[in-house]
């Protein structure tokens, strides 16, 4: 509520101020003092009244008051359709907590339909940073990754990482003081491309389950995305590959290619004959196309950009040594 009459206020203010404006203008063209005066004061009156007014209609036009009160009515069922208002739904947050607390996975395709479908960001955040920190640290790693295999709104990952309050979420920060956040910040910065964030991020839950996997997955990563030169390519170590059963089977996959066209330029540097050199090559080619075209599909989201610029970096780089 008290947001509400502080859109009316700025109404009003906003208001005010335009009628003073206008009643001075119009003062002025009436000519002399009391014309200006009188002026004013209508301005103000009228500028106050309309300011007020303009400032419900917009407090309803861009919170849907009206949506938010249907969903109120509606109960739990009515709250499966789809909503448009900004305001959280009174109990929403705790319906949600309790499928997460029941099923995970179920759940999570519960919520980015509610971040798909309605514009109930705010009980879906809160409902997800009650929940993940109450399981075992062992399981956080899993679950968070679990979140981000294909969320509706990467934000969701962004903020489970930070301490955010109603209306305050452009003001809050990326932390790493526990588990949850720091392994949901990991993900994040991998979806930005960040990857020296993310590094530091998994370096956090490193002593989790999947966490040296992960920090070791960022490490590489950030290494072959500075590589941006034949040379400063062939200059790289072939990274360790995660031993099985990992939780990122198909990046590793990519990995593994990259490590190969690191042995492929290596292998061109060291030849002096010219068929060895464009035979590697073509193979060099071959390797980061079958990235391009056929691994894409598969890479989880979190760095599938990533590894796809990084592929397709390489491949600019190599075609041009042809």
């Amino acid at each position: 509520m008290s947001g509400v009459m502080s859109g009316v206020m700025s109404g009003v203010m906003w208001g005010v101020m335009w009628g003073v404006m206008s009643g001075v203008v119009l003062g002025v063209m009436s000519g002399g003092v009391r014309s200006v005066v009188l002026g004013v004061v209508s301005g103000v009156v009228w500028g106050g009244v309309s300011g007020g007014v303009l400032g419900v209609v917009f407090i309803f036009a861009f919170f849907r008051l009206d949506n938010w009160l249907i969903g109120l009515l509606a109960g739990p069922q009515g709250r499966l359709f789809p909503r448009i208002t900004l305001l959280p739904l009174p109990g929403l947050t705790s319906t949600l907590q309790q499928w997460l607390q029941q099923d995970w996975e179920t759940a999570i395709n519960n919520l980015n339909q509610y971040l798909r479908y309605s514009r109930q960001f705010i009980p879906v955040l809160a409902a997800v940073n009650r929940v993940l920190p109450q399981f075992p640290e062992a399981e956080i790693i899993y679950r968070v990754s679990r979140l981000a295999e294909n969320p509706s709104d990467w934000q969701l990952l962004k903020y489970a990482s930070a301490s955010a309050k109603l209306f305050s979420l452009t003001d809050s920060q990326i932390r790493l003081d526990t588990p949850a956040r720091a392994a949901a910040a990991g993900f994040w910065y991998l979806h930005q491309q960040d990857t020296e964030k993310a590094k530091k991020a998994f370096a956090v839950v490193r002593s989790l389950a999947y966490g040296e996997e992960m920090y070791s997955l960022a490490q590489t990563l950030h290494r072959f995305s500075q590589a941006a030169t034949f040379d400063s390519i062939a200059s790289l170590e072939v990274a360790p590959i995660a031993a099985e059963p990992s939780l990122r089977p198909q990046t590793w996959q990519a990995i593994s290619s990259l490590n190969r066209v690191i042995a492929e330029i290596a292998l061109v540097q060291r030849s002096d004959s010219r068929k060895t050199r464009k035979l590697a090559l073509n193979r060099i080619i071959r390797e980061l196309r079958d990235i391009t075209d056929r691994q894409a599909a598969n890479l989880p989201q979190a760095e599938k950009a990533l590894i796809l610029s990084i592929a397709q970096k390489w491949k600019t780089c190599c075609s041009s040594s042809l």
